[in-house]
């Protein structure tokens, strides 16, 4: 099945995550320090998931 990306960004956003290293960089520099310093970045896995729809779509 084929992800529709239906926004210019999504498809950068969805790209650039799809490196580990660049995940977590960009996690590490935008999450509030305070949560990103409770997180064990060891443990950060790339999975096969499609975008997270808003609630009451399908």
């Amino acid at each position: 099945m084929a992800i529709t990306i239906h926004q210019p960004y999504d498809s950068f956003v969805h790209r650039s995550l799809t490196s580990i290293q660049v995940a977590r960089d960009q996690l590490q520099a935008h999450l509030a320090p305070d949560i990103a310093k409770r997180i064990d970045w060891s443990t950060l896995q790339l999975t096969n998931k499609g975008p997270v729809e808003k609630a009451g779509t399908s």
